[in-house]
Order: structure tokens, then C-alpha cells, then sequence
């Protein structure tokens, strides 16, 4: 769990206990949820469910991302979000379907200009 610190943290000190069990039980909670939503993704047939489970694997996977791909990808989606919200900003008030589907992609745009 630490392993992926020692290229970026020589000399630092290492946790202290609390800090490792926190840790610990935040890894095997991550873990857990991780199964209880795939289970239930599965049995659901959600696939919201199925992702979430997967951002539960990533948390409790726990391995330091590379930072470089990361941010290429997150311009990537940041650019695919607004052209998608920009080409459905002139349906924004047509029924409720295409409010929600405009409303549901200004809002992804937002969340990944936030990241």
C-alpha cells in the first residue's frame, strides 16, 4: 500500500499506527463496496452501479496514477463534455427528455472542469 510512495518519499517517516490502521480500513471498506456494487450492478443490470463499482476497485487498487495521462484524457473528456453540452444548449428547454439529457451533459462538463 505504501510501496507505490518509496520512488517519491525517500526520507520521509513512515505513518504512524493510526494513521495505517485508518488506512487499512479504508482500503477493505473500498474493497467491499467495491463487490457489494458489482454484485448488485450485476443483479440491477445498472450500469451506474457497475461504475461506481469500478471507482470503488480504483480506490481500494490504490496505486499512484501516472499525472501526465491522467490530465491528457481529463482535457479530452473536458472537450467532448462541452461540445456535447454546446451542440444540445438549443434544445435546453424542449421536453423533459432533452432537458434532462442537456442539463445531464452542462453538468458533466462542469464536474470535469472541476477536476
Amino acid at each position: 500500500m505504501f510501496a507505490s510512495c518509496a520512488d517519491h518519499c525517500a526520507g520521509t517517516a513512515p505513518p504512524a499506527p493510526a494513521l495505517r490502521r485508518a488506512l487499512w480500513v479504508a482500503l477493505w471498506v473500498n474493497a467491499a463496496m467495491f463487490v457489494v456494487e458489482l454484485a448488485g450492478g450485476w443483479a440491477a443490470d445498472s450500469v451506474a452501479l457497475l461504475a461506481d463499482a469500478a471507482d470503488f476497485f480504483g480506490d481500494a487498487a490504490g496505486s499512484a496514477p501516472d499525472a501526465a495521462t491522467m490530465g491528457a484524457i481529463a482535457l479530452l473528456a473536458l472537450a467532448a463534455n462541452v461540445g456535447v453540452a454546446w451542440m444540445l444548449y438549443r434544445f435546453r428547454e424542449g421536453d423533459a427528455n432533452l432537458r434532462s439529457v442537456w442539463l445531464c451533459s452542462r453538468n458533466d462538463a462542469m464536474a470535469c472542469s472541476s477536476r
